[in-house]
């Protein structure tokens, strides 16, 4: 799906105020990270870029208390996604929805036999599902619920489907407060185990497009196999390693993030004809029962400049469904009053 994600608003001749499509942390990039990559460019423009960027593998690796074998730097997590598709192409492949449509995109390409099931059947009932594909897509915190499942949960489901590889996707998991419920550190107790993480969404960098892949030695020189030269740039290459030389003092505070979703939850659950979904994240998914999200997208750019992401194309989901990433106390509240005022005239 080339078009239908959130931050759209290249496309559109309003200027907008607002963005809630993007579930990119709103307070921008890191201090001093535009200096490093401004020198970095006049530096080395000229120059290729490192193959599979070794240097910042190394630096992730040390992050994480990995070797380098075990990591696999992507142009962004999606490129990742499309590697691993590649490798398990025509394989029968579990997708938990709603989730990330990327997954399903990728594995359509490759030609993956695809079942689907309800995310919510993972934290509902005390059974654990008992899978029949060789490979499932698994975002955790979920996009574009919010919801995180326990490491435990996770562990069990790993545990019980040792015949299949799973894809956790943790691109939101340090929007949480639970980070080191992650299962980086399972890579080499579990085989049938592959971790993507995303750069770009915490720190505020999405185009420079970076993320990384984590899994045991032998899957991750299988994905080599299939990866293009060159496909992360020197300056992404300088802002990854900046980031993880800084991390603890460049971290977004993620408590008062999360204090300000919730403050912005409280107020749209006062809004009749709209449901609002719990969520462990700084995005929330809403739900119009009776209207058409597509129709408030519409209103809010055009009388407010507000950008909502409308959510009727994630798998498992219906043209009532938007989602929302929290932005400033003040841009929150213009919101709520914005969609206040719509649903009055509905």
């Amino acid at each position: 799906m080339l078009y239908g994600h959130g931050d759209d608003a290249y496309r559109l001749q309003t200027t907008i105020k607002a963005n809630f499509s993007s579930n990119v942390y709103f307070g921008g990039a890191p201090k001093g990270l535009s200096d490093v990559l401004s020198e970095s460019l006049t530096k080395n423009i000229s120059m290729y870029p490192e193959v599979l960027a070794e240097s910042l593998q190394e630096k992730i690796a040390e992050h994480h208390n990995l070797e380098p074998k075990q990591v696999l730097v992507c142009n962004g997590a999606i490129e990742a996604i499309y590697l691993i598709a590649h490798l398990f192409s025509k394989s029968k492949t579990t997708i938990f929805i709603p989730t990330f449509s990327e997954y399903e995109d990728a594995c359509r390409i490759f030609e993956h036999q695809l079942a689907f099931i309800e995310h919510d059947i993972l934290g509902s009932t005390e059974e654990i599902p008992k899978l029949k594909t060789d490979l499932c897509f698994l975002c955790n915190p979920n996009n574009p619920t919010g919801n995180m499942l326990s490491k435990h949960h996770l562990l069990e489901l790993v545990e019980k489907n040792d015949q299949t590889v799973f894809v956790v996707d943790e691109a939101f998991i340090n929007f949480t407060l639970q980070p080191q419920e992650n299962m980086i550190s399972e890579v080499l107790n579990y085989k049938n185990l592959i971790v993507l993480r995303s750069m770009t969404k915490l720190f505020a960098i999405p185009s420079l497009r970076l993320g990384y892949a984590i899994s045991n030695q032998t899957h991750i020189e299988k994905l080599k196999a299939f990866k293009q030269p060159w496909s992360v740039n020197n300056v992404a290459i300088t802002a990854g390693k900046y980031i993880l030389d800084h991390y603890q003092a460049i971290l977004p505070d993620i408590p008062v993030l999360l204090e300000q979703t919730n403050r912005l939850m409280t107020q749209l659950k006062t809004l009749q004809g709209l449901r609002i979904g719990d969520s462990d994240v700084h995005f929330l998914l809403c739900e119009l029962p009776e209207l058409k999200a597509s129709e408030l997208k519409r209103y809010l750019v055009e009388r407010h400049g507000i950008l909502i992401r409308e959510a009727s194309n994630f798998r498992g989901c219906h043209q009532g469904h938007f989602r929302l990433a929290t932005q400033t106390d003040s841009q929150n509240q213009q919101l709520v009053w914005a969609l206040a005022e719509w649903m009055k005239t509905t």
